[in-house]
């Protein structure tokens, strides 16, 4: 039997996190379900129109929307430099995200990590 702690959440249970676009199905059970959405690799109008859509499930269900967190993941590049990286983020806080989740692509060295950390103190949310 195996142990991990510290545990995540557990009171009233862990949240539900449904990631994906799909606006028949995904959206909708992410509206009846989850505390957290979260929509991959979207441009700050592709998470505009998918959280509209997200709201009128929401409503269609009776569910206040403003208990699921939203989140998009953003791709840093190796090669790219972290600002650009940085004013992605930023536009999609505007627009109402909540989270910006980084995905690293390899090279994995630290100072890459180090340098993105730096430029995201740039910016308040």
């Amino acid at each position: 039997m195996s142990s991990c702690y510290p545990k995540g959440p557990q009171k009233p249970r862990p949240p539900i996190v449904i990631g994906g676009g799909g606006e028949k199905r995904t959206l909708r059970i992410a509206a009846r379900f989850a505390q957290h959405w979260n929509l991959p690799f979207a441009t700050p109008d592709a998470f505009r129109k998918k959280n509209e859509i997200l709201l009128a499930h929401c409503d269609s269900v009776g569910r206040d929307a403003s208990l699921i967190q939203r989140s998009v993941q953003i791709e840093s590049k190796a090669d790219q430099d972290p600002s650009e990286a940085v004013n992605n983020a930023a536009a999609l806080f505007e627009v109402g995200v909540d989270q910006v989740v980084f995905t690293l692509r390899s090279p994995y060295r630290a100072e890459r990590v180090a340098k993105l950390a730096r430029s995201l103190e740039t910016i308040t949310h």
